[in-house]
């Protein structure tokens, strides 16, 4: 029909069957994002409420990645990281472990503080505490080889002015100047 990228956000739990993957890229697939909560599969499992959910992601995203690595994934792949009161003092650990597995591409959005999350103290962080990690994470990625950072849902006003003043650190790894932008 034309079109010429084809995007899915998925757990990535089916992907752990390289199958299953085979057939959405032989369908057209192009691209796919795996949303993930943790490196540590207590964390992940349990944010889940899955037992061996963190296993199964992982499968898949070894997967995607050696199917990107064979050139059959024309846009590349990329995980969605959550930024949680589990995680958000280990971002930098978090992207030093998929790195080491070949992931290149990582965007790290602020938990939304609803269904379990919902007034939950343990899980939302104040998102002021959550810059001192994203910022070692920035400076983590100069020695992470070809890894994309991104941030999203974090307010521009928490954001260090010297930080904001160069536009472009500020561009590579803030969503909101990133995907917005209209140069």
């Amino acid at each position: 029909r034309g079109f010429t990228r084809i995007s899915l956000c998925t757990n990535g739990r089916r992907l752990a069957k390289q199958e299953v993957l085979d057939a959405l890229v032989d369908a057209g697939a192009t691209r796919f994002t795996v949303s993930i909560h943790s490196h540590e599969p207590a964390v992940e499992d349990r944010i889940n409420g899955r037992r061996g959910s963190f296993a199964q992601k992982l499968a898949g995203i070894d997967n995607l990645v050696r199917t990107a690595a064979a050139g059959r994934l024309p846009d590349g792949a990329s995980l969605n990281g959550c930024i949680h009161g589990l995680n958000f003092d280990r971002l930098d650990a978090m992207a030093r472990f998929f790195h080491a597995r070949g992931v290149r591409d990582i965007r790290f959005n602020f938990i939304r503080p609803e269904h379990k999350a919902v007034a939950s103290r343990e899980l939302v962080p104040r998102l002021s505490d959550c810059i001192p990690g994203a910022l070692a994470l920035i400076l983590e990625t100069r020695r992470l080889r070809g890894m994309t950072v991104t941030f999203g849902d974090i307010p521009l006003c928490l954001w260090p002015v010297s930080f904001l003043g160069n536009s472009a650190v500020a561009r590579r790894h803030i969503g909101e100047l990133r995907d917005l932008d209209t140069d």
